[in-house]
């Protein structure tokens, strides 16, 4: 997947599935390599993450600009989808949470996120999560800068 044709795919997207979906289908990849290459392009600030069935984190990939305080924790987070799927049966499921739930410091209070969560399969589940704004990330890379 050459990145000048990914840039030229991603270029107008939304991070979510749709998108996924249709790079997925243009580069003939398997869904996981495609979520890895579309995150890792930096063209959007989000991560995708994977936790076990006990809600232990597995793995993740993050857009290279995203600081440490946006990492998703080592347990599926209070508050979230992947959290509501693992842990309170509730189906695969898509929409915005809090901003505090995705980020440990106080940069992204009351700041919208979107996540997608659902079973990848086995004891895998995947949460695809981005900022409706990235202001509060912005601020916190500036922040970091001035120490």
């Amino acid at each position: 997947m050459p990145s000048y044709l990914l840039k030229d795919h991603l270029a107008g997207s939304r991070l979510d599935l749709d998108l996924m979906s249709s790079v997925k289908t243009a580069f003939d990849t398997s869904f996981m390599m495609t979520m890895r290459r579309v995150i890792t392009s930096d063209h959007h600030m989000g991560h995708f993450v994977i936790y076990r069935r006990d809600g232990s984190r597995y793995l993740f990939d993050k857009n290279s600009n995203l600081p440490g305080c946006f990492y998703p924790t080592n347990t599926a987070p209070d508050g979230s989808k992947i959290h509501d799927l693992i842990f309170n049966g509730v189906k695969s499921s898509a929409g915005e949470v809090d901003g505090s739930v995705w980020c440990r410091e106080g940069w992204a209070d009351d700041a919208t996120v979107y996540e997608h969560a659902f079973h990848y399969h086995d004891d895998q589940f995947v949460s695809l999560v981005w900022w409706e704004d990235e202001e509060p990330i912005w601020q916190c890379i500036s922040s970091e800068e001035e120490l």
